[in-house]
């Protein structure tokens, strides 16, 4: 086995155990929309900060991982001691915050990684997906005019290949959330939506045209594998009138949008958000008609928070 997926899946290990129960407690569906989720941990304020701090910067080494020098972390790479593994992800991490891979240009509680981070965590550890480009292979599609989604995922489920496009926002309340959210999928004066046939095809087209950054190598993932080399290579060398989502209809790809969310809030329960989740499903449905996607899913995820937003990144960019 190669070692970066013998890392991996120590590392999986230690996240699943020790970081996702801190945010992602207690999953909670909508009454007859189960795909409309709510995660809260219900906890002191102080200790919510801890929780986010700690689950930010020790996934933050992983989340702007290159694959390729993966296992060369020699305080990780040969680690089983979980209290080491700690130490050395923190370590890591604060070495990516404050002098190689993050270049911090603005005030940071007003960067994306935030969110994105969270999101990316709920897939590839909390859901067990794969994520198929790095933090900043992801992140070189904002130079092209129009911003990429902020996660690109895959997971083979009913003999067939998913790919998992989602939009994440770290907001101060769930209403700026969730109109953010609307935004991305109708479109703004400023950004165009994320819903469209135009943006699924080019961004596609951008995504075949990178590696794929796939951490295991299970029987499942060597089928997703093998099926995005397949839609990779008929996307590049496809004729003018053959789009990316033709090829994924082709090969009866399925896409989920998510829509994933944190947010200052006084309301723990779906229930007390439902308005919400419905105008987010229903702009969904309005955008999605005219995109030509043969078979597509959705899945909406709020985490609300006691503290206030800009409490919690705070809490997550000071390191000791």
């Amino acid at each position: 086995m190669d070692n970066n997926y013998e890392v991996f899946a120590r590392l999986r290990e230690y996240y699943e155990k020790h970081c996702a129960p801190l945010v992602f407690y207690g999953e909670q569906k909508l009454e007859n929309n189960d795909f409309c989720k709510m995660y809260f941990l219900d906890t002191t304020n102080e200790k919510e900060l801890n929780n986010y701090k700690k689950l930010f910067q020790e996934y933050l080494f992983l989340y702007v991982r290159n694959y390729d020098t993966f296992s060369n972390f020699d305080n990780l790479k040969d680690e089983h001691d979980e209290d080491k593994i700690s130490e050395a992800l923190y370590i890591n991490g604060k070495k990516i915050w404050k002098e190689e891979s993050l270049i911090i240009t603005s005030d940071p509680i007003t960067l994306g990684i935030y969110g994105e981070l969270f999101d990316e965590f709920y897939l590839n550890i909390v859901k067990k997906e794969n994520i198929l480009l790095t933090y900043s292979t992801k992140n070189s599609f904002n130079s092209r005019n129009i911003k990429g989604s902020d996660t690109i995922g895959a997971i083979w489920e009913n003999d067939g290949l998913t790919l998992i496009l989602s939009e994440c926002k770290f907001y101060t309340d769930i209403k700026r959330a969730s109109d953010s959210l609307i935004g991305d999928i109708l479109g703004t004066a400023k950004e165009k939506s994320h819903v469209t046939k135009e943006y699924i095809n080019r961004y596609l087209n951008f995504v075949a045209d990178k590696p794929h950054s796939i951490f295991s190598n299970n029987e499942d993932n060597k089928k997703i594998i093998s099926m995005y080399e397949k839609i990779n290579h008929d996307i590049l060398n496809a004729s003018d009138n053959i789009t990316a989502i033709d090829i994924l209809n082709k090969y009866r790809v399925k896409i989920r949008f998510d829509f994933f969310a944190i947010y200052s809030d006084s309301a723990y329960t779906p229930k007390e958000r439902q308005q919400y989740y419905k105008n987010i499903v229903d702009a969904f449905n309005k955008q999605i008609i005219d995109i030509g996607v043969d078979n597509y899913s959705m899945e909406i995820i709020f985490i609300p928070t006691k503290n206030s937003s800009p409490e919690v990144k705070r809490s997550m960019y000071t390191w000791n």
